[in-house]
């Protein structure tokens, strides 16, 4: 049989336990770790959040054990709303839509700028000189590839995933299907517009330069 003073401690043990579970609870509703409670009054603001190095608005959003855990449902919700990065273009992967010129041998299709395979043009505002005559030859480059290509449907393949000659972040690709020409670099470089770097656009190129054409006007 317990004394007086025994179930005393044994009703302070029982409160105290009840007292621990129902802080547990609230915890589990508002998102606190077990052990750390809500403390906040109702209309006590949420603390600031460490935006310093090293410290983010989601690690702030942790530290406060009054900010409700989100619902399965809202997590799933939150995570198909997230950008999706798209997957990159691949050797033989088509590209088609409407082109947009940017310069001689760089053109946007569809959002997608790709660098026409296997030629080099002078940039924008470049300038060719041969003796005392001087001529804007990038600027001729761009405006040739324009009046074939600019704002028509193309159709490209994918030649190499990353183009050493256009830049690292775009594909090299042969385009064609304007005009009734079937290859674009082709194209420029028997027009005397850019530099071959394949066999089938360096014949195109020796072409241009027999006839002095674009760049090789003093050749």
């Amino acid at each position: 049989m317990l004394g007086a003073g025994n179930a005393q401690n044994a009703e302070d043990k029982a409160v105290a336990e009840q007292q621990r579970i129902l802080e547990n609870t609230q915890n589990l509703e508002t998102g606190a770790e077990p052990g750390e409670a809500c403390t906040r009054a109702k209309d006590e603001p949420p603390p600031a959040r460490d935006m310093t190095y090293g410290g983010n608005a989601e690690d702030a959003e942790k530290k406060d054990p009054c900010k409700p855990k989100p619902t399965k449902a809202e997590s799933v919700a939150s995570n198909k709303s997230l950008p999706h990065s798209p997957s990159p273009l691949k050797t033989g992967s088509p590209v088609s839509g409407e082109a947009q010129v940017i310069s001689g041998d760089t053109l946007k299709i569809g959002g997608t700028l790709v660098h026409l395979a296997g030629i080099e043009s002078p940039p924008p505002g470049e300038v060719c000189r041969s003796g005392a005559t001087a001529w804007r030859c990038g600027d001729e480059a761009t405006t040739d590839l324009q009046e074939v290509a600019d704002h028509r449907h193309l159709t490209c393949t994918i030649q190499a995933e990353k183009s050493e000659l256009g830049g690292l972040n775009m594909p090299d690709a042969s385009c064609g299907g304007s005009s009734g020409i079937a290859d674009l670099s082709i194209f420029q470089a028997s027009r005397g517009n850019a530099l071959g770097t394949t066999p089938e656009t360096k014949i195109a190129m020796r072409s241009a330069k027999l006839r002095h054409s674009g760049i090789w006007l003093s050749q």
